[in-house]
């Protein structure tokens, strides 16, 4: 009987000392668990440390001035601005017919313009159009190609990036990326930034074509990063705007747009624009930040609401500061503007152009030009540039919006404008790329 007890006393102790020991390692687990998912969850939110450790060996930056036109929008933040203030005569110096007609617009730099074409990027003399150099590619070069010292940088629909000596056209690196690439690559301080169709958004050295670091984003990148101030914005094809530390692609600001994205955004000072395809010009804070569950609350706050449950009506977006439709209905806005310190230039589908107050984006004045403006405004100096739907390139006076030149290039404009050293590079649907002085 005292056998039988022991054993049984023995047996509940073990019992019960094995159900502390669960209890003891649940108790563990569960905040361990639950922080492991805080911390995936946060993730994108945090600063990656490992980009950090991995510097860019140069400092090169695409930009434009007097003498150079360098990336798509003329410098990492898409301004489309130019400090040249030599002023064109309006006469058509040469005319190039290219093997297609694409929307590759042109770069260039020390009298040297650079073009994609079908199969091929080429280099020309921007004295006389001549050919430097051909580099043949796998497929058409749609996209704007990146200048930045010696090299030149260009993505192609084979998932390939890139860099050539821009003097020769000599490969010095290339990367595979894991599906086509259909957006410009922009280069800021030794970085070149650019996207894939693999939903991920590239951050390269720009001299080595390392990788520094790379973000998934959802789906493609539409259009170009710009860059400024350290950081990235984005937008995908599935109408979401993404703000992102530049130096770690850590994820600062997420945006839902209304639609795709026309243009690649603009950034200027402390704003942000953009222009999705309802044709309205948006703006956001430089400084907006969104945090994890913030979107989730938001969609949820605005469903009760239409539903009229009693609270309070759904606030904006973090960052949002409001838009402006074309004072000309039903027009719709084709592009993002070009910016200066001073104005906002931007063109819609009716043919109006308009000058906008940069700081409370009230119209300045207004300008017809009779057909769809088809390229985005350009500004050199005191003067505003833009193509349109009939065939002519406009030079106005940023000022009052008085025209200068109206000059007939014989096709509708087709590919963002480019400016150096007094003259513009523009190209055509004829597949013309034209000098105009």
């Amino acid at each position: 009987m005292s056998n039988n007890l022991h054993k049984w006393f023995d047996n509940n102790e073990r019992g019960t000392l094995r159900k502390s020991r669960w209890k003891t390692v649940l108790m563990l687990l569960v905040p361990v668990g639950v922080l492991i998912v805080i911390v995936l969850y946060l993730t994108p939110y945090f600063r990656n440390p490992w980009p950090l450790f991995r510097h860019p060996v140069s400092t090169m930056t695409s930009f434009s001035g007097p003498d150079r036109w360098q990336t798509s929008g003329g410098d990492s933040a898409h301004t489309r601005h130019s400090p040249g203030n030599t002023a064109i005569s309006g006469s058509v110096r040469w005319s190039l017919a290219l093997a297609g007609s694409l929307p590759s617009s042109p770069v260039t730099a020390d009298g040297i313009v650079y073009v994609g074409d079908v199969g091929r990027v080429i280099a020309l003399k921007g004295e006389d159009g001549s050919v430097i150099w051909v580099y043949p590619t796998t497929g058409p070069v749609e996209t704007t190609p990146a200048l930045a010292d010696e090299l030149i940088f260009f993505g192609l629909l084979d998932g390939r990036i890139i860099a050539l000596d821009r003097l020769n056209g000599e490969v010095q690196w290339q990367y595979q990326t894991g599906n086509f690439i259909d957006n410009s690559p922009v280069v800021e301080k030794g970085v070149l930034y650019i996207g894939s169709a693999d939903g991920n958004l590239y951050a390269l050295d720009a001299l080595n074509g390392k990788v520094i670091w790379k973000t998934a984003i959802g789906s493609s990148v539409r259009y170009s990063p710009s860059v400024r101030h350290d950081t990235l914005y984005a937008a995908n094809n599935d109408n979401q705007l993404f703000g992102l530390d530049a130096r770690t692609g850590a994820q600062r600001l997420l945006f839902l747009v209304s639609s795709l994205l026309n243009d690649a955004p603009v950034i200027t000072g402390d704003l942000v624009h953009f222009v999705p395809a309802d044709g309205k010009l948006y703006t956001l804070s430089h400084h907006a930040r969104t945090y994890p569950g913030s979107l989730f609350i938001k969609r949820l706050w605005a469903q009760l609401w239409v539903m009229g449950i009693p609270i309070p009506r759904p606030t904006a977006q973090a960052g949002s500061m409001g838009r402006i439709v074309s004072p000309h209905q039903p027009g719709r806005f084709i592009s993002s503007p070009a910016v200066t310190p001073e104005r906002l230039f931007i063109g819609d589908h009716l043919g109006w152009c308009y000058a906008l107050d940069a700081t409370r984006r009230t119209v300045l004045w207004e300008f017809n030009a009779e057909s769809a403006i088809t390229t985005a405004p350009i500004t050199v100096g005191d003067q505003v540039y833009f193509g349109s739907q009939g065939g002519f390139l406009y030079s106005l006076q940023q000022a009052d919006g008085h025209l200068l030149h109206k000059i007939y290039l014989g096709a509708p404009l087709t590919a963002n404008l480019a400016y150096s050293g007094g003259t513009m590079f523009a190209r055509t649907m004829d597949g013309r790329l034209h000098a105009i002085d």
